[in-house]
């Protein structure tokens, strides 16, 4: 007997495949209609478990009928993505039917080849880490699982999904005052019940650190506006005027000894500059390798007018300026041709 709480998630599963086909559909964004079909069918599968199957399939009872039909629809787009891999919505929609399903490892292996068609996305990278930890017999998150957690919070510092998990894996490699301070990071974006849920995971971490108990006053870590960096970014009115507003920007933080992988890092958009920004040791890059470790360093910001998150011919780039780690006075850049 398929359980409740797979019917649940089956209609769930059911309305997100409708909204994703639907307006794909109407932009002609399939190029294969097998694909389109493997859609649509997903999704109808999925209200066919809640609401039982027509009557004309029913071979069975509603409910085995309806896992025969999902799990033979998502072989049906499985097919056809084989086919056209370039559809990010179809391989979220697979990940999430296999998923459904029970089939952890095959939806993580959907959610890796979403993530290779868009590896800048923070959903999909933190979908990527979850799965591959439910893929994992003891749930580990692992270290590529927590580099795209890290990852996704450096495109997103306030992805919430994302700092949950970061906190999850560094308790599990034994870091639990780590964990309590991302989890404090994490305190700062949430209200009601879930941050009562937080808090007392924080405390659970702390004391397993030897730390007292969260103050009710605190939120964020103790240093982390100690230890912001702020930069004033502004853009020319021309440039900007020829450029798509939702063209990416990226504020990096380096080292004084010129290491290539940036020390922090910030996404935003072109549309939101002028902008005053502050990074801190939730915009770190490397684990281990925190903002706050640092005194002094080298801001720049880039509009990466080919939309990667890689330095591409044609960005726009400002040159590199020190600031102290702390300074009130926020750095200054401008982006012009």
């Amino acid at each position: 007997m398929v359980s409740l709480a797979l019917l649940l998630a089956a209609l769930t599963g059911a309305l997100s495949g409708l909204l994703i086909a639907l307006p794909l559909w109407r932009q002609q964004r399939y190029a294969s209609s097998g694909l389109l079909a493997g859609v649509l069918a997903l999704a109808c599968a999925g209200l066919y478990a809640l609401l039982g199957t027509p009557a004309a399939v029913q071979a069975g009872s509603p409910a085995q009928s309806a896992a025969q039909d999902l799990a033979s629809n998502a072989a049906q787009l499985r097919q056809a993505l084989q086919a056209d891999p370039s559809q990010t919505e179809g391989w979220i929609l697979l990940a999430r039917a296999e998923a459904l399903l029970g089939n952890t490892t095959a939806a993580e292996a959907a959610w890796q080849q979403a993530l290779t068609q868009a590896p800048d996305e923070p959903a999909l990278l933190v979908e990527a880490a979850q799965a591959r930890a439910d893929a994992d017999p003891q749930r580990h998150i692992d270290d590529t699982g927590l580099a795209w957690l890290e990852q996704a919070r450096r495109l997103d510092p306030q992805a919430q999904r994302a700092l949950w998990l970061i906190g999850i894996a560094q308790r599990q490699r034994g870091q639990p005052a780590a964990a309590a301070q991302t989890w404090q990071q994490l305190l700062a974006l949430l209200d009601g019940s879930t941050a009562g849920s937080v808090r007392e995971q924080i405390d659970i971490a702390r004391a397993q650190a030897g730390l007292p108990p969260l103050q009710a006053d605190q939120a964020a870590p103790a240093n982390e506006v100690a230890a912001q960096v702020k930069v004033s970014l502004s853009v020319d009115p021309a440039l900007a005027a020829r450029l798509p507003a939702d063209t990416p920007v990226f504020v990096q933080v380096r080292d004084l000894a010129g290491s290539p992988m940036p020390v922090a890092a910030l996404r935003l958009r072109l549309e939101q500059l002028p902008l005053t920004v502050h990074l801190d040791d939730g915009n770190s890059v490397m684990p281990g390798q925190p903002l706050s470790s640092h005194t002094q360093v080298r801001v720049s910001a880039r509009i990466a007018v080919s939309g990667s998150a890689s330095r591409s011919e044609g960005d726009i780039e400002t040159a590199a300026s020190s600031i102290e780690v702390g300074s009130s006075t926020p750095l200054r850049l401008h982006l012009q041709p």
